[in-house]
């Protein structure tokens, strides 16, 4: 059988919940006879709302953070001082450090800057929005026999383990 994105983002959602973060709610649902994932709308009426890939191609000198030539760790640290040039950086920093964390707990290959948004509530109550888009973790793509291969070949876990990366939300390039 192979682990599909309806059912990790089912998954993921409840992992988050239990761990106390901000999640989506995720029900699996069947129409038509194809199996899939509701995912509840979790912005209030009349909430103004900005994904943070428009944030961040707001601010002066995001081209540069995408074309770096720097890798690991001086490239996190980079876009770490760069999302500091949002205004609102202290409101949103806990909940965005927890979202990274948790995909890094999670396996999630596929935290770009689009999946992640900023709700503004008023200029004085400005949110990081609930944790979504969590499909693509938790092994999403492995079926049975993959799975069992990679537990019972070290080398190819490992190969695959440093092939795969967290994009920290802040890129929208693979790196």
């Amino acid at each position: 059988m192979t682990v599909t994105e309806d059912i990790t983002e089912f998954i993921a959602a409840e992992i988050g919940r239990l761990l106390n973060l901000s999640m989506m709610d995720v029900e699996i649902v069947t129409r038509n006879g194809k199996r899939g994932c509701l995912l509840k709308n979790f912005i209030p009426k009349g909430v103004m709302n900005e994904e943070g890939g428009v944030l961040l191609r707001n601010l002066s000198g995001y081209d540069s953070l995408l074309n770096s030539k720097l890798s690991s760790y001086d490239l996190i640290q980079y876009g770490f001082d760069f999302i500091k040039k949002l205004k609102f950086w202290e409101q949103i920093k806990p909940n965005f450090i927890e979202m990274n964390f948790f995909d890094i707990l999670i396996g999630n290959q596929d935290r770009h800057p689009f999946n992640w948004m900023v709700l503004f509530k008023s200029m004085d109550d400005i949110e990081f929005s609930t944790i979504y888009d969590n499909g693509a973790s938790l092994g999403f793509r492995f079926d049975d026999v993959m799975l069992k291969e990679y537990i019972e070949n070290k080398t190819k876990l490992e190969k695959y383990m440093r092939n795969s990366k967290v994009k920290a939300g802040l890129f929208e390039k693979n790196k």
